[in-house]
């Protein structure tokens, strides 16, 4: 792992702003039901300055000295995600990090981060998923979910809180814990980066935060 696990609260000055912002904008299912909900395409191709102030705005809270000389590649969409889809299933995601803010206000529907509990786990039930993010109320989701995620255990609970930013290495096993609020009706809505590339004044080697912290030891 490159990068740290890290949760900041209160991260935007006006949140509410942000996610009229999000809920105003249209959203789509994937045609190839490869995540749950409906997303926005990525805010590069809707508002270009607010996908760079955000990407940049994100890597500050790990390169509080260099942010200001750093470039990227990423994707970025806003995600909403009904109470029909129930939790998450454990999986990685491409790239080098991934971020994730709450702008709903779900509570107890935040983000584990796991490990396998045996060297031989693996993400399995993959073709399985994609048809319950489909339609979770044709396929029955619970069982073949179970069989992935009892692979696994939980190291960090990170719940929900609204305006919360959370971001981890891309490589973790992570999961949403649940999609479910009793209290509240409206979708879960959530704001997610996947960083593919970080460069510092336009060279790719840029210091991962991990890594330098090992040279340490």
């Amino acid at each position: 792992m490159l990068y740290p696990t890290v949760i900041a609260d209160n991260f935007f000055n006006d949140p509410n702003k942000v996610k009229s912002f999000g809920l105003n904008l249209k959203k789509q299912k994937d045609p190839n039901s490869t995540y749950p909900g409906t997303r926005t395409k990525s805010l590069h191709e809707i508002d270009l300055s607010f996908f760079n102030y955000l990407g940049i705005k994100i890597l500050s809270v790990l390169y509080p000295y260099e942010f200001e000389k750093l470039s990227f590649k990423a994707t970025m969409f806003f995600q909403e995600v009904p109470s029909k889809f129930e939790e998450g299933w454990v999986h990685r995601d491409n790239g080098l990090i991934t971020s994730i803010i709450y702008l709903s206000d779900h509570k107890n529907c935040g983000t584990s981060i796991c490990q396998s509990k045996n060297v031989y786990s693996n993400v399995i039930n993959v073709k399985e998923k994609h048809k319950c993010f489909e339609d979770p109320e044709k396929f029955n989701a619970v069982k073949i979910r179970e069989l992935n995620n009892n692979q696994f255990e939980e190291t960090i609970n990170i719940n929900s809180k609204y305006n919360r930013m959370i971001s981890f290495d891309s490589n973790h096993l992570h999961k949403a814990n649940s999609f479910k609020d009793g209290k509240i009706k409206e979708s879960r809505l959530t704001l997610i980066t996947f960083f593919d590339e970080i460069s510092y004044n336009g060279n790719k080697r840029i210091k991962y935060p991990l890594d330098e912290a090992r040279k340490r030891d």
